[in-house]
């Protein structure tokens, strides 16, 4: 009750607070501090994975998954990192992505799996690479690729190898089979491709030396020459093109050094 005409002293409310004696107003509690109860004479700082924006609260509120803040007093929340996700409220850091996984932006709530024929090798990854040619990843959330093996194949970003048919040979990049060139026969017990003599070609069905002939002025060569077409996930295909492959002509005519015409057959994409 009020004595000698003076009015009784009011709590504070949530959110505002006093320090001192006979004060005539309650102070609104700073951003990054709440005062939960009436009548408080101090505000409390948010603690780690808590935070205020505004003056004058009466609770700190958890940080959104894929946010945190590992301080006292915070004001706002930060952003997880590229490469690190959280899915709790109120965290105090951020975890790193497994390997075989990856987020590639910032405040991810998860990490994402590497899709097969892809892989991370490390930690808090940000993306996924493309296996190479010759290598695999045949499972999702893989963290290495694996070796094709002898006489398989495997294109860039590849989830299973295969097997090179007869008549044909593992091509250099690994990434397709070819067949043998012009001046190359097959040779079946070691399904290699062999080079016949100088100035002999051999015709596609060639399975040993003897098949290779000579090449004379009066004769027409055809010549197959193959492109290195490797499909890429989300990039369309991209081409290793030969330098003597022309994708505009069906048959190009050039001259040798020992002046022979050579018909070129040029061919789009190699058949596996």
């Amino acid at each position: 009750a009020a004595e000698n005409g003076m009015s009784a002293c009011k709590e504070c409310v949530r959110g505002e607070y006093v320090a001192v004696q006979n004060a005539t107003a309650c102070v609104s509690c700073a951003a990054g501090s709440a005062a939960p109860h009436t009548g408080s004479t101090k505000c409390q700082d948010c603690v780690p994975g808590k935070f205020t924006s505004k003056e004058g609260q009466a609770s700190c509120s958890p940080c959104d998954p894929g946010t945190f803040v590992d301080s006292n007093g915070a004001t706002v929340c930060d952003l997880c990192a590229p490469g690190f996700a959280t899915a709790e409220l109120g965290s105090t850091a951020c975890s790193p992505c497994a390997r075989g996984t990856f987020a590639g932006e910032q405040a991810q709530t998860t990490c994402i799996d590497c899709t097969p024929g892809s892989f991370a090798s490390s930690e808090a990854s940000t993306q996924c690479t493309f296996c190479a040619a010759g290598k695999i990843a045949s499972r999702s959330r893989s963290d290495t690729c694996t070796d094709c093996g002898s006489n398989r194949y495997a294109g860039r970003g590849a989830a299973t190898c295969g097997y090179c048919i007869a008549g044909k040979v593992l091509a250099e990049s690994r990434g397709f089979c070819r067949r043998c060139a012009a001046t190359e026969y097959f040779l079946q017990n070691t399904e290699t491709c062999e080079p016949c003599g100088d100035g002999e070609y051999a015709a596609p069905s060639a399975t040993s030396e003897a098949d290779c002939t000579a090449i004379t002025e009066e004769s027409q060569v055809k010549v197959r020459v193959f492109a290195d077409f490797e499909k890429v996930p989300g990039d369309g295909v991209a081409a290793s093109v030969p330098a003597l492959q022309s994708a505009a002509l069906d048959e190009v005519v050039v001259e040798d050094s020992g002046a022979q015409m050579l018909i070129l057959e040029v061919h789009s994409a190699p058949d596996r």
